[in-house]
């Protein structure tokens, strides 16, 4: 099954990286193919021993500004170029924060129906 695992940032340690590095690591150890999505991957503060070996597709760009709302809205239109990203024959979506499932929705909304 083709799996594709959406996480904002894999560029930092947090509970939300480890557990979708660990169901990513899981899912590939039981025949599954799995991609990692992301803003960001990879850097000083990541789990690099547990993104070693794991197929990840990154934008390469996150917001950072004084401006809350200004990054909210930017990290709106990043979502749907994420969901542009992903494989089009993917079988199972699985987000792992708030601009995860954003990018889940434009996916099943302009590309394809899908769990």
């Amino acid at each position: 099954m083709k799996i594709a695992i959406i996480v904002r940032r894999l560029n930092v340690r947090g509970g939300a990286q480890r557990q979708a590095l660990f169901l990513a690591r899981e899912l590939r150890a039981r025949g599954h193919d799995v991609t990692l999505y992301t803003f960001l991957a990879g850097g000083k503060d990541a789990y690099t021993d547990l993104l070693n070996g794991l197929r990840v597709m990154a934008l390469g760009y996150y917001p950072r500004s004084r401006n809350a709302l200004i990054d909210f809205w930017r990290e709106y239109a990043l979502s749907r170029r994420l969901a542009g990203l992903i494989d089009r024959d993917t079988d199972i979506l699985n987000p792992h924060d708030q601009v995860s499932h954003r990018a889940a929705y434009y996916f099943k909304k302009n590309v394809r129906d899908i769990p």
